[in-house]
């Protein structure tokens, strides 16, 4: 019983000079720094604005017609869209039909987009807001934050990204920044009858932006 003791105490007495022995060899082989400086992380800015060019889009008293003369003869919604701030954006323009009373059926409303700043000529021909929509991509269903109650349907109808300004750090004025010019032209399909006569189109154009590398 004695020796069996005596053993036992020289195991343990040998675990714990190895456990010493290990804790003096990490010592000696780790090194502890801490930095003198803070780590900093300074966001950019988003901002993007719209600025239109003249009255709503709102297709009251109107008529059928081609979209030759629908594009030729009437007056474009104009619009603006400014990268305001520092960071690169991409953006997504979108159509926004409204809920009105004896509201005309989206379907025979047509639609035609020129990017002027890309330099596109007048376009020459329209699409139907019905068929524009059986492509998924072109509807938005992250309607979210668009902020309209009476929505009835969203359409993505122009895409793109605009370059961020330059932050002058004595002013915090940002200079420089992206635009981008749109004409949108909308009319009454000429394959409206009769029943559609007497009836209110509305709808708004919105801008949603993200900020990009």
């Amino acid at each position: 019983m004695k020796m069996r003791y005596k053993i036992s105490l020289v195991i343990v007495g040998m675990g714990i000079l190895t456990c010493l022995f290990v804790a003096q060899s990490y010592a000696l082989w780790v090194t502890n720094f801490q930095q003198t400086n803070q780590n900093q992380v300074t966001s950019g800015c988003i901002s993007v604005g719209i600025s239109d060019g003249n009255t709503s889009l709102n297709l009251t008293n109107t008529y059928p017609v081609n979209d030759t003369y629908a594009i030729q003869n009437q007056t474009p919604y104009t619009f603006t869209i400014t990268n305001t701030c520092t960071a690169k954006v991409s953006y997504t323009v979108t159509l926004n039909s409204l809920t009105v009373a004896n509201k005309l059926n989206d379907g025979f409303v047509k639609f035609a987009i020129q990017d002027v700043t890309a330099g596109n000529g007048v376009p020459s021909a329209g699409t139907n807001l019905d068929d524009f929509a059986k492509t998924t991509s072109n509807v938005n269903t992250n309607t979210t934050n668009l902020g309209l109650t009476n929505l009835y349907k969203s359409y993505i109808i122009a895409k793109g990204t605009l370059n961020g300004g330059q932050k002058q750090e004595s002013n915090s004025v940002v200079t420089g920044g992206g635009t981008h010019n749109y004409k949108l032209y909308l009319w009454i399909d000429e394959k409206a009858g009769n029943t559609e006569m007497e009836k209110e189109f509305q709808a708004s154009v919105k801008v949603e932006s993200n900020a990009i590398q």
